[in-house]
């Protein structure tokens, strides 16, 4: 081998050497690249799963709350006995949502009612605690503005005489 032929070799050897460098280096660009897509994608399926939670929660709590507030301030009691059986269901729904996806503080109240009803079932319960958690913890989940935590105004419609059945309007 002559002279020019050894450099060759020589010169040949860090081109060689640099290729491999090269492949090397773009191998761990393309692991890197997949290993923080996979990082990425994991944070993302993380967050939809608790945006999906809370939002399930909610609107379980909403309802909750709507069928409570339908319920709360009957003083002057049931028209009918079937009124009665629905309101009766209604809360029962309510406070089974409230003990699934409530706060602890809200299904301690939840205990609070159902023991106050454990009696005779039909005597008056004060739902205010209880609805006052609720919006609090619904407005502050929704980013809403609080609201002075006094109880909540209910507006009930009653017949002139509850207890009477309705007549029908007389013919002429």
């Amino acid at each position: 081998m002559n002279w020019k032929g050894a450099l060759a070799v020589i010169g040949a050897a860090p081109r060689a050497v640099g290729g491999c460098i090269a492949r090397y280096q773009a191998l761990l660009a393309v692991l890197v690249v997949m290993v923080g897509w996979l990082v990425v994608h994991g944070q993302n399926l993380e967050r939809d799963l608790q945006a999906k939670r809370l939002d399930t929660q909610v609107q379980y709590l909403i309802e909750a709350y709507r069928r409570l507030e339908k319920a709360a301030g009957r003083e002057h009691g049931f028209e009918t006995d079937e009124e009665h059986l629905q309101y009766s269901q209604e809360v029962e729904g309510a406070i089974g949502d409230i003990q699934l996806f409530g706060t602890p503080e809200q299904v301690d109240l939840a205990k609070d009612v159902v023991a106050s009803l454990a009696g005779d079932g039909r005597h008056k319960v004060d739902l205010t605690p209880l609805l006052q958690c609720l919006r609090r913890d619904l407005r502050q989940k929704l980013l809403l503005r609080p609201v002075e935590d006094e109880p909540p105004v209910q507006l009930r419609f009653l017949r002139d005489n509850p207890r009477e059945e309705a007549t029908p309007p007389a013919q002429e």
